[in-house]
């Protein structure tokens, strides 16, 4: 591994406990002046807790709601699961414990993209905020940009109950 990046906060402050961009500030072979923690990456699945939190406060679904795992194509875009491998019927919770594409994407699609990107956009997610217009259902699964820093914060509120706050420093 040549770099990495952590941002660690209280939880019951919100306060920055750690913080480091990057491994090795002086290594540029292996881009060591990037600073990981507010460049914008794909986030893989980081976003599917926030789609289901949304889809739960609209009244769509509940942790057990069951839906379907299969094969599906929305309008040309088909997603597949990580390990190539439907699950049939199972419940949102088991779809968000073991990260499955298709439930997640069946749910953006259900709270859909412009509301969920607006909430994001709203947040100060700023990759999401510029290109908000641009996106579809592949965000669910990293189809975007955000930080390390955006995601901090989104998952402070998970933990704490409380309104998103983007931190600045």
């Amino acid at each position: 591994m040549y770099n990495a990046a952590v941002v660690i906060l209280k939880n019951a402050t919100g306060k920055i406990e750690a913080y480091r961009g990057n491994s090795d500030f002086t290594d540029t072979e292996n881009d060591g002046q990037v600073n990981g923690v507010i460049a914008y990456r794909s986030p893989g699945s980081t976003l599917k807790p926030l789609i289901y939190a949304m889809a739960f406060d609209a009244g769509l679904l509940t942790p057990k709601t069951i839906v379907t795992d299969v094969p599906t194509n929305f309008n040309g875009y088909a997603p597949e699961n990580y390990f190539k491998v439907f699950n049939g019927n199972v419940s949102i919770e088991r779809a968000l414990e073991n990260s499955l594409n298709i439930p997640a994407v069946k749910t953006l699609n259900e709270v859909g993209v412009s509301n969920f990107t607006q909430k994001l956009a709203q947040a100060k997610f700023k990759w999401i905020g510029k290109h908000q217009s641009h996106l579809g259902l592949s965000t669910a699964l990293g189809g975007c940009g955000v930080s390390l820093m955006e995601l901090t914060n989104l998952y402070l509120c998970f933990a704490t109950h409380v309104l998103y706050s983007y931190l600045t420093f």
